[in-house]
């Protein structure tokens, strides 16, 4: 899925193969065309009869977006970073967690769709209190 959505990257310059068709859960529901083009179709847990690892890692899911989706979410990040460490004076312990919830979704978009789940909701609406905080 990782090497199939550098190449869709490539292909759909710039914006992507489209939303809902690689990597997320309604491309399984409805099976994307996608996984045929790109001939993944017949790996076990991407088949039409059996889609069950299709949505198994985020940053696949970032084809349907493009590099345009990629730069994006890659700017979110480097944003969320530099306000942590503009804050980094005032709150050391403000900044690690800053740092901490970036590496955790770094990690986990590998393995895990995180950011789109609930897990990741949850944490990132801390995230956004935290920071938004005004320290004195």
């Amino acid at each position: 899925m990782m090497l199939t959505s550098l190449q869709i990257l490539l292909d759909y310059f710039p914006l992507g193969c489209g939303l809902a068709s690689f990597g997320t859960f309604a491309s399984a529901e409805y099976y994307s065309k996608t996984y045929e083009e790109y001939g993944i179709s017949h790996l076990y847990g991407l088949t039409k009869d059996h889609p069950a690892f299709i949505t198994d890692a985020y940053y696949p899911e970032l084809a349907q977006f493009g590099i345009i989706g990629v730069i994006l979410y890659f700017t979110f990040w480097i944003w969320i970073i530099k306000i942590g460490t503009k804050k980094r004076y005032q709150n050391s312990k403000l900044f690690s967690f800053t740092l901490l919830v970036f590496l955790f979704f770094l990690i986990e978009g590998v393995a895990d769709a995180t950011f789109t789940h609930n897990r990741g909701l949850f944490t990132l609406i801390l995230l956004g209190a935290f920071l938004s905080k005004d320290e004195k």
